[in-house]
């Protein structure tokens, strides 16, 4: 007899061995014969059933755990690995009994509040999810899987610093586990620290070489960082073990991208969509490139294919894959920008559902009325930006009599004179670089902000998780996305009835600030554009016509560069420059002007310069000719500044709309035109009909420094009785509402 029992637990031993070695066909083999020697054993069937289990056989398994708690019906173990096995099948209801009769054996069983915390996380019920992850490190502090399930539960929630927490007692208990360390790198991002985040990836490649997808985290993140380059080799090691993983080639795309490898990122987004012909994400990337790269054959198809996805993602109640910013570039329809705005706002609101009660309903008793409005801005281009470059002089301009300025960074340092010069005029200036959106709310609630004014919107590196969280009394966007958040985070949108007309606010989620003039703040005053520079300094030619039109390439459409080329060929001796920087850019637009019958000589590229330079050298052209989807902003400003006159079309929406809204400040509305042929008239006329020309020269000479578009001075008093007229209707308990500044005298 005690043969048949050692033979019966050698065997046992056996099958046990065979299933942390991954042979479940011979753990199951061996613990079958250990149940015919000795088959009253309860932990035989348990681990048979277990070993059914890993071999999804899950009939086969329930019977064998039955028949272990038919032998010992008390036995804990029993229980505990039969809810394993039910929850790893996807049974549930019979994973959470099997818990039940765990806990009332043991109300501290560590691993079984840990696996319940699990079940209600993957129900949504995510308070009772935390509190078994906390009940069960309360019972066992060195449980590591726990400690790290309620980490990423607080990161999820925005608590990343006691995340952190979690994620470093995860890694104290078991050093060896790449995934506590990947975790951590997520919190010290979220947190800003981004050289210990990258630190944390590293770590977790380290520990796990193989893995894929902790590779492509820390690849992510150096790109994120600015080192498209060695991303690129972290993607190209899991390309080499997988290369149909449509995520890496996707990213390497993105770093071909950062690198100006423009084809090569071309041909990556493409690689992906062959992988996944409905991957949206590829296909967003892809167009975004292709109008960047003014590549319009390919675009056509690839256009409509993104149509596709937003609309199917739209239907379904998801968020698109295309962002807002690259919709309103796309799609002259304010009710469609709103729809995908809206479907990127929701996500936030999600997140933060405790923060969206609007404070604008009611005036809090405690809130007395400021003798001095604090007014924060929000931006990631306090830099060397067109945003900064508009915005610099205000800050100097506001009454602090009334108002204290407090400028919130989260963009780079890159020690220009605009950064500078913002920094010298404000009050306060906070970079909350190193600070996730949680702490960076917490930082702008100490300084009790009555209106935060958000830069970005839905542009590149925003961080709208900010504003999510309702730091400030009252919340406004302005400048960055020429259109709707779509959020219910913010109250006012700053803008004027030329770009907004009143009959489009159903498509905004913000209430319109009328400016009086023109909703586009500029700084010019210390910038003379007069200079010495000579044409043939920039490749230009001495005699004809110039027309400039140094538009980001995104902007430049086939329609209006044919329209163009069109000019070009009824008025002799006329040639177009172009900022254009990459190669591939600069020739997709020489061969579209050739198929024109346009000479390639007849267009001139320029690179790009510092402001004022660029400013200089723009007085050398003519005549500048706008884009039509997305009309110039800074670009019409810079442009009317150096003295020439600009021929726009107008649109219908806030992005088509930019040019006419800065032409009617400066009392120009004839360069204004409603049609292609009209544009193209318009154009031909000012460079045909000299009289003509001179006199709207002369003019603009004239309303440089007497029109309202350039008095920065004038802007600041209009927009400080904006914010003076949304704080007065706050503090009467009144909704956000339209509000029309009145016109200066």
């Amino acid at each position: 007899m005690n043969a048949q029992v050692n033979d019966a637990k050698a065997y046992h031993l056996k099958g046990l061995a065979y299933r942390r070695s991954g042979n479940i066909k011979m753990a199951i083999e061996a613990f079958q014969k250990a149940i015919a020697i000795g088959g009253d054993q309860a932990e035989f069937y348990k681990d048979l059933g277990n070993a059914y289990g890993d071999d999804k056989k899950w009939d086969l398994s329930l019977k064998c755990f039955q028949t272990a708690l038919r032998i010992c019906p008390g036995c804990t173990d029993v229980w505990y690995d039969m809810g394993c096995t039910m929850q790893s099948g996807g049974f549930i209801d019979d994973a959470v009994n099997c818990y039940g009769n765990v806990l009332q054996r043991d109300p501290h069983h560590s691993d079984t509040l840990n696996n319940l915390g699990v079940i209600r996380q993957s129900a949504g019920q995510i308070d009772k999810a935390k509190s078994c992850y906390q009940r069960a490190i309360q019972s066992n502090p060195g449980n590591y899987t726990a400690n790290n399930n309620l980490g990423n539960i607080l990161r999820q929630q925005g608590s990343a610093r006691q995340a952190l927490a979690c994620f470093e007692k995860a890694i104290a208990i078991n050093p060896q586990i790449a995934d506590g360390h990947s975790n951590k790198g997520f919190c010290l991002w979220d947190l800003g620290r981004h050289s210990e985040a990258l630190d944390s990836f590293e770590q977790a490649h380290r520990l796990a070489p193989e893995s894929d997808t902790i590779l492509i985290n820390f690849a992510n993140a150096l790109l994120a960082q600015g080192r498209p380059r060695r991303a690129l080799s972290c993607y190209e090691i899991i390309l080499a073990r997988n290369s149909e993983m449509k995520q890496a080639i996707m990213n390497a795309g993105l770093c071909y991208e950062e690198i100006g490898a423009l084809s090569s990122a071309i041909e990556c987004y493409q690689k992906a969509l062959k992988v996944d012909c409905n991957y949206a994400k590829a296909q967003s990337l892809l167009v975004s490139i292709l109008k960047r790269t003014c590549c319009w054959d390919t675009l056509i198809k690839a256009n409509q294919q993104l149509d596709r996805f937003t609309d199917e993602a739209l239907a379904k109640g998801e968020k698109p894959a295309e962002t807002p910013f690259l919709n309103i570039s796309r799609h002259i329809d304010s009710a469609l920008n709103y729809k995908v705005a809206r479907a990127w706002s929701i996500p936030f609101e999600k997140q933060y559902p405790h923060d969206l009660t609007s404070r604008c309903q009611s005036r809090p008793s405690q809130v007395p009325t400021p003798t001095q409005l604090t007014i924060g801005y929000l931006s990631c281009n306090f830099r060397n930006h067109p945003t900064a470059q508009l915005m610099a002089g205000l800050f100097a301009e506001h009454d602090r009599s009334r108002f204290k300025i407090i400028c919130y960074s989260y963009g780079i340092d890159d020690a220009s004179t605009y950064r500078q010069e913002i920094i010298n005029n404000c009050d306060q200036f906070i970079d909350l670089r190193s600070m996730g959106d949680v702490d960076a709310v917490t930082r702008i609630r100490s300084n009790n902000v009555h209106i935060l004014v958000d830069l970005g919107g839905f542009t590149k590196h925003s961080r709208l998780g900010i504003a999510a969280q309702r730091p400030a009394t009252l919340q406004v966007r302005y400048l960055g996305l020429a259109g709707t958040t779509g959020a219910s985070f913010f109250d006012y949108l700053i803008t004027d009835r030329i770009v907004t007309p009143p009959e489009q606010a159903k498509d905004y989620s913000e209430k319109f600030i009328y400016m009086p003039d023109c909703y586009q703040v500029n700084n010019y005053q210390q910038i003379n554009p007069d200079s010495r520079l000579k044409r043939e300094d920039f490749g230009l030619p001495e005699d004809g016509h110039v027309y400039c039109a140094f538009h980001v390439a995104y902007k430049i459409n086939r329609q209006i560069f044919r329209t163009w080329m069109r000019i070009l060929n009824k008025v002799e001796k006329s040639f177009l420059w172009l900022c254009i920087a990459d190669d591939l850019t600069r020739q997709q637009l020489v061969d579209d002007a050739k198929r024109m019958g346009i000479d390639e000589n007849r267009l001139v590229f320029a690179d790009n310069l510092p402001k004022e330079e660029h400013l200089k050298r723009l007085s050398l052209a003519d005549t500048a000719l706008d884009t039509i989807l997305v009309t110039g902003a800074a670009t019409t400003s810079d442009a009317l500044w150096a003295g020439l006159p600009v021929v726009t079309l107008k649109g219908r929406h806030f992005a088509s709309c930019m040019s006419a809204s800065i032409l009617n400040a400066i009392g120009f509305p004839q360069l204004v035109t409603t049609s292609i042929p009209a544009y193209e008239e318009l154009a031909v006329k000012l460079a045909t009909d000299h009289d003509y020309y001179q006199k709207i020269r002369e003019a603009l000479g004239n309303a440089r420094d007497q029109s309202s578009l350039f008095d920065t001075k004038r802007f600041a008093r209009n927009l400080e009785k904006g914010y003076e007229m949304i704080w007065a209707r706050y503090i009467k308990g009144k909704p956000p509402s339209l509000m029309v500044i009145p016109i200066s005298q």
